[in-house]
């Protein structure tokens, strides 16, 4: 089986003061930050690496397993945002079947998320029907 793990690379150093560190942090870099009109310091800084069966995985993986990892990050952050704000958002993806093979086209096209989804895409993924023909529905 394939292994997946992450490792968080902070730019701060991990303690039980962080709250602490991460306001002096801002607070030494408020006049360089307001200079260069972003914040310089903080967790949007930080970075993600993943690794497939321990090896990096920006440098082993295919583009279709890449798209299938963010595909899974982002079902993830659907189902917390369900969690916490007790409805489902609306998913938007725009053209994702490109770099998927086939059983990964059909299992997102059929039941990656069960919220309200748009889905975008110049390639047609084989035997999936998603189309909705307007000449089926006739106004009275």
């Amino acid at each position: 089986p394939t292994r997946i793990a992450v490792r968080y690379e902070s730019s701060m150093v991990p303690s039980e003061h962080y709250s602490q560190q991460f306001i002096r942090a801002l607070q030494a870099n408020l006049d360089r930050d307001r200079h260069l009109g972003y914040t310089s310091v903080g967790p949007h800084r930080d970075d993600l690496e993943f690794y497939i069966n321990d090896k990096p995985f920006v440098s082993t993986a295919s583009r279709g397993e890449v798209r299938s990892l963010l595909l899974a990050l982002k079902k993830y952050e659907l189902d917390r945002k369900q969690t916490i704000a007790g409805t489902a958002p609306l998913l938007l993806l725009d053209d994702v079947f490109s770099e998927l093979d086939h059983v990964r086209q059909q299992k997102l096209a059929r039941g990656f998320y069960d919220g309200q989804t748009i889905i975008t895409s110049v390639t047609t993924p084989r035997n999936i029907s998603y189309r909705i023909d307007l000449t089926d529905f006739q106004l009275h």
